[in-house]
């Protein structure tokens, strides 16, 4: 056993990812262990045995909320909150220093730096981005989009074995058990948001301000890849965050953004193909369509996200939601109409615009009958209710206002 364990979290069709990540860490590095924690089941399918990494099954760790959090969460946001299981588990092993590492990352230099930091400090985290988007460029509303998001992201954590990493990973699983949802509507970007609190309630925390740490399609206006692996000319790439990426189309750098491209961005061209030729050697197309075992219920139906969000209001009388035998939650939702279709098709701009303009009419009509103070209360509710996870009167359950109790707006 060494001192050093790297990790990193997906389900089976996301593994040749992980797998690309893990080698390019042992590419640079004997030193250290490394883990493979599997959000899914039937992990054998992905097990090699010449791998240099561990590979663990999440239902194997003791989290007592597993398979409500399996349920309420969806595949993204499920992985995510198992960050802080997985790291504290290896810290309970003895390790002293843990880094974490989303599977769509890769690494291209050795981590000595960041491992020789966690010698003085508890826990350390990226930035974003770490200078001003310009005004004049066709990016530049990125840095709002940072306010929904988090100032820093959490592809990236390292923590030493101190008490107040300690601390720290109780309150962050705290938060990952209760919320970790991509929920624009109430300001939750998973476990991400969170941690921009983390400066300020924990001590030893380091901002990792390196150009060559965590680069990737959000901070592209402050990092251009010169030669020798030198980002700005000065700093060597130590891992990339391909977060995104489509691999049948790879110019397009992220499907997240359409500003850049491999076409406009030529520097980068040689490191997206070098991850692409990884992953497919890694068996990219042998597990890409493998089923998410918490994907859908015991009978084959996929699980939509109505039911996912509504899923905690009952979760105690439903402590099998994806059973569907007499009297589970499959039948509460089946006996109130909230079985979602398996390939719900999206709305269009066109029919976005048709229907806008008849709901609008509606609108302006009812602001009239009920006068506009009223109407402004109406839309402070609705504001709350658009949170699906807040309609829990589609299941006839109890209504609760968990959060609506001081009704002014918020101030500073």
């Amino acid at each position: 056993m060494n001192d050093i364990a790297i990790c990193t979290i997906s389900a089976k069709n996301f593994s040749a990812h992980a797998r690309t990540l893990l080698n390019s860490v042992r590419q640079f590095h004997n030193d250290v262990d490394l883990f493979y924690l599997v959000a899914d089941e039937n992990v054998s399918k992905i097990q090699q045995s010449n791998a240099s990494f561990e590979v663990i099954q999440a239902s194997d760790i003791e989290i007592s909320t597993f398979y409500e959090m399996a349920f309420k969460y969806d595949i993204i946001e499920f992985s995510v909150a198992l960050k802080p299981f997985i790291i504290k588990k290896l810290l309970v092993q003895g390790y002293k220093k843990v880094i974490y590492f989303d599977a769509d990352i890769m690494v291209f230099h050795s981590l000595n730096s960041i491992i020789q930091l966690l010698n003085h400090c508890s826990i350390i985290i990226t930035p974003h981005i770490l200078s001003p988007i310009p005004l004049e460029s066709e990016f530049h509303n990125w840095e709002r989009r940072l306010l929904q998001n988090g100032s820093y992201n959490l592809g990236f954590i390292a923590l030493s074995n101190t008490a107040e990493s300690g601390k720290f990973l109780q309150w962050w699983s705290d938060k990952c058990v209760r919320e970790c949802y991509r929920e624009q509507e109430t300001g939750l970007c998973v476990d991400q948001k969170w941690v921009d609190l983390v400066p300020s309630l924990f001590n030893y925390v380091y901002i990792l301000k390196d150009v060559g740490c965590n680069m990737a399609y959000w901070n592209l206006h402050e990092r251009k890849l010169q030669s020798s692996m030198l980002v700005n000319g000065r700093e060597p790439l130590i891992f990339f965050h391909f977060s995104g990426l489509d691999l049948e189309n790879i110019n397009q750098i992220s499907k997240y953004q359409n500003t850049y491209s491999l076409e406009k961005r030529p520097d980068l061209n040689d490191i997206f193909q070098v991850y692409k030729k990884n992953v497919l050697l890694n068996g990219y197309d042998k597990v890409r369509n493998l089923v998410y075992a918490y994907g859908q219920y015991d009978n084959g139906v996929p699980i939509g996200l109505v039911a996912r969000r509504l899923y905690s209001a009952v979760a105690q009388q439903y402590p099998d939601p994806f059973e569907t035998k007499k009297g589970g939650y499959y039948e509460l939702l089946k006996k109130n109409k909230l079985l979602e279709s398996n390939n719900p098709k999206p709305i269009t701009i066109k029919q976005i615009d048709s229907k806008s303009k008849v709901i609008n009419y509606l609108l302006r009509n009812l602001c009239k009958i009920i006068g506009i103070d009223r109407y402004n209360n109406l839309m402070r509710y609705m504001r709350y209710v658009s949170v699906i996870r807040r309609q829990t009167f589609l299941l006839n359950a109890k209504w609760t206002f968990p959060e609506i109790v001081d009704t002014e707006e918020p101030r500073s």
